[in-house]
């Protein structure tokens, strides 16, 4: 059963914590492949071991300025070549001032 009209078969996760695994989780039970992006502190957290792939974004820089690296995150959705779309939970961004 699909939830919308476009049909995903690839989905970049740009989140972490809980939401993040939710996300994962509903992305499974609708057969869409999950990526995931992680900074070096993440490197054990939930969020990247529940995705079907994960990337380290942002080597060598904190949490908020690797999550914050966008020409890194579009460069790894070009990489995945079966990304269609990039989830971004908004306090992720907004949380990083």
């Amino acid at each position: 059963m699909k939830f919308c009209c476009i049909d995903v078969k690839c989905k970049i996760i740009h989140s972490i914590g809980e939401i993040a695994v939710r996300v994962y989780r509903a992305c499974a039970e609708l057969g869409i492949k999950s990526v995931g992006i992680y900074s070096e502190a993440d490197t054990m957290q939930m969020h990247r071991q529940k995705a079907d792939e994960s990337y380290l974004v942002g080597k060598g820089l904190q949490p908020v300025q690797a999550y914050l690296n966008i020409p890194e995150i579009l460069k790894i959705a070009k990489v995945c070549s079966d990304s269609e779309n990039i989830y971004m939970k908004y306090s992720c961004i907004s949380s990083c001032d």
